[in-house]
């Protein structure tokens, strides 16, 4: 998630995030290449999990900047799936240029650090629903520990961006309230219902 002209000598870990995209350096010469690379394929839909990118992908970065590199971490469209990795790897590692590199941090500490760099990102809300399982685990010894973003409201906005700018984000909001109290077993990690949760916002509200 960094432009990539900027640091090219220093780049030392490619970590690909598409579903079966290749970059040029995916295939170099493995031996010959000073670049290790990592491709994790998965598409940006709610069904899929993110273990994948805690488990296999935030190592991979940390041994990148542990080791003095860069990481390169990118998606189809830097949006999403490259964000969710990234976010994923400053809630557990903290954030790199902090002096006293505080961990773990909250989704929202992640998110606003990210959003500074690339204003752009908005991981999917299944993505969302599963950061903040992974923030409930990194503070679960933290008795006062709340939550730090509602996956409602994280909904609410996105769609919002949907919709005429006469609706207001507490009129959308309200609107993902009474359809998530209406739905027995609503999930955010569920693709149906998320599905279902969007087409009957766009045609109650447009």
């Amino acid at each position: 998630m960094v432009g990539v002209n900027d640091c090219v000598e220093s780049i030392g870990a490619l970590l690909n995030l598409t579903f079966d995209l290749r970059h040029p350096l995916e295939d170099a010469d493995a031996e010959a290449s000073a670049v290790a690379c990592l491709h994790i394929a998965q598409r940006d839909e709610m069904d899929e999990t993110i273990a994948a990118y805690v488990d296999e992908g935030v190592p991979f970065i940390a041994a990148a900047l542990d080791s003095g590199s860069v990481a390169i971490v990118f998606c189809q469209a830097g949006i999403s799936r490259s964000a969710t990795a990234v976010l994923a790897f400053l809630m557990i590692h903290g954030f790199p240029d902090d002096p006293e590199r505080q961990v773990p941090r909250t989704l929202a500490d992640a998110m606003d650090k990210v959003k500074a760099a690339r204003p752009n990102i908005g991981p999917n809300a299944s993505f969302i629903a599963q950061l903040l399982e992974l923030e409930a685990d990194l503070f679960a010894q933290d008795a006062d520990y709340q939550p730090s973003l509602e996956p409602a409201a994280y909904a609410a906005a996105s769609l919002q961006a949907m919709l005429p700018d006469s609706l207001s984000l507490a009129i959308v909001r309200a609107a993902v309230d009474a359809h998530i109290a209406t739905t027995p077993g609503f999930s955010f990690k569920s693709a149906d219902a998320v599905n279902a949760l969007v087409t009957s916002l766009l045609d109650a509200l447009l």
